[in-house]
């Protein structure tokens, strides 16, 4: 990926033995190069290649015979569903643009790591952007950094109070 973000939601600290860290929801944006696009074509469909040009354009090639002509296709995330919906077919420097009565094609969504969710698929120049959301992530802390964390801020000059009653 050549850019990630990550916006973490409801930030807190579980107690227990390790204290937990958990966020809940997360927002996840990616951006990665359209040869990425290419090798994840390769795996799902080894007969065809994709490409993104330069105009964010988003085209599918015979992997055999690449020369011969392309189909440029719009997509839209569905759920588990990813739609290509073809726009214009090119052919040896001719372009024929389709009638939206043309059928989008349906293309089932591997299951992603740990919940997460695919929501938005867009292109840019020579790129792809991604956007999600996973419902919870938690991640053990060792109650050494914890007590770090809490000694950096009690040292911004008020008293910090971590009693069940009270919340800082």
């Amino acid at each position: 990926f050549s850019e990630a973000t990550l916006v973490l939601h409801n930030v807190h600290l579980r107690p227990g033995v390790p204290p937990l860290l958990v966020a809940a929801p997360i927002e996840v944006a990616l951006e990665m190069s359209s040869g990425a696009l290419d090798a994840v074509f390769r795996l799902a469909f080894p007969r065809l290649t994709g490409h993104v040009d330069d105009n964010g354009v988003a085209r599918l090639r015979w992997a055999r015979r690449p020369g011969l002509g392309s189909l440029e296709v719009d997509v839209k995330v569905d759920g588990s569903m990813l739609w290509l919906h073809p726009r214009v077919v090119q052919l040896r420097g001719r372009r024929w643009r389709l009638p939206r009565r043309v059928p989008s094609y349906p293309v089932r969504l591997p299951e992603l790591a740990s919940g997460l969710t695919l929501t938005e698929l867009s292109f840019g120049p020579q790129s792809v952007r991604l956007a999600g959301s996973l419902p919870e992530w938690r991640a053990e802390v060792p109650r050494a950094r914890v007590e770090d964390v809490l000694t950096q801020l009690s040292v911004v000059g008020r008293p910090l109070n971590l009693t069940r009653r009270r919340r800082v």
